[in-house]
């Protein structure tokens, strides 16, 4: 059994007990079983940026690939949740969906 937690769980995983009872008038059956839980970070919190506005110059003897600027985003959720993907939406400099798994702005050919 998987459950999501918002915020950061305090636990990932936690175990209950069951139990079952056969109801019939002759007949008293329990029968006992454990079931784990797994309890993973819901995707619940918004990743922000360090800075609101940042500023950054090209240089006409910029090089592919040389870091322009970086760019810094934080999300508190766990895992997978937390991992950041930075894309430019729209630029000359960049053919559309380019991303790059860190904030660095660089130029492409």
């Amino acid at each position: 059994m998987t459950i999501y937690a918002s915020n950061n769980p305090l636990l990932e995983h936690a175990a209950a007990i069951l139990n079952s009872i056969d109801n019939s008038t002759d007949s008293q059956d329990i029968s006992v079983t454990t079931v784990k839980i797994n309890i993973l970070d819901e995707n619940d919190n918004a990743p922000t940026f360090r800075q609101t506005i940042y500023y950054a110059g090209i240089k006409h003897t910029a090089r592919v690939n040389e870091p322009i600027i970086s760019i810094v985003a934080d999300d508190p959720d766990l895992d997978v949740n937390g991992t950041l993907v930075y894309m430019v939406a729209a630029s000359n400099l960049y053919k559309f969906g380019d991303s790059k798994s860190s904030g660095s702005v660089v130029p492409s050919p």
